[in-house]
């Protein structure tokens, strides 16, 4: 399943769930006006990740964990849609760190949307990390 976000730019953004990100057809079939997904932002956290974090929130680390992409890379021209992980939790533990990654996220979604892109977000199940990510896109905006 997935929605279209209104963005008051000349992108399109989806909320959908990993389930449909990677169903055969999923992307494809959001594409509007010809436009296929140029972008595509998970909000998953694998266990490493996730260690990594509470590394950093124990001080064993120095820096906390960065946007990451995946295959292909942003100079890659191969037409597949670029993807990014900004990995979030849903736990209270995670709260501290969360202004950092939406930020990150929130940039990765307005460099895409200002040129056009079609970005889907995703997370599990669409509803809580994803969402959070999008909601917070317009006072990212309001204040870049």
């Amino acid at each position: 399943m997935a929605a279209a976000v209104e963005t008051g730019t000349e992108g399109s953004l989806f909320l959908g769930t990993e389930a449909f990100a990677l169903s055969k057809g999923g992307l494809e079939s959001l594409g509007a006006n010809g436009r296929s997904i140029t972008h595509r932002l998970s909000c998953l956290m694998t266990k490493e990740e996730e260690d990594a974090w509470l590394a950093f929130a124990e001080g064993l680390r120095l820096e906390p964990p960065r946007l990451s992409f995946i295959a292909p890379t942003p100079e890659d021209n191969s037409g597949s849609p670029l993807v990014a992980r900004s990995p979030m939790a849903d736990e209270d533990a995670f709260a501290p760190f969360a202004p950092a990654v939406l930020s990150q996220a929130a940039q990765f979604l307005h460099d895409a949307l200002s040129k056009g892109g079609s970005v889907y977000v995703h997370c599990s199940q669409g509803v809580s990390r994803s969402a959070t990510v999008v909601r917070g896109l317009p006072t990212y905006d309001a204040e870049s």
